[in-house]
């Protein structure tokens, strides 16, 4: 049996997976931040659920972290 690969319906979000694994933060400490379940942050930042509210906080904790330069690594803050 073939496993099927899912369809990236929301591509515009996979910037956000770069800035995560740039971060250095854990999706399980992103949760508990933001307050929303490991699976909803997991699918949105591989494109496969829209999360408006979920990456507009996102959004704002990387630039908050980039801001402080507690990343591995620095990248230029992400817009909305």
């Amino acid at each position: 049996m073939e496993t099927k690969k899912k369809v990236i319906k929301y591509p515009e979000n996979l910037p956000l997976k770069q800035a995560v694994t740039n971060s250095g933060i854990t999706i399980r400490h992103l949760s508990k931040l933001i307050g929303v379940s490991t699976l909803n942050i997991s699918l949105t930042i591989n494109g496969h659920y829209k999360g408006v509210n979920i990456k507009a906080k996102l959004t704002h904790i990387l630039n908050q972290q980039a801001a402080l330069g507690l990343g591995s690594t620095q990248t230029a803050p992400l817009g909305n």
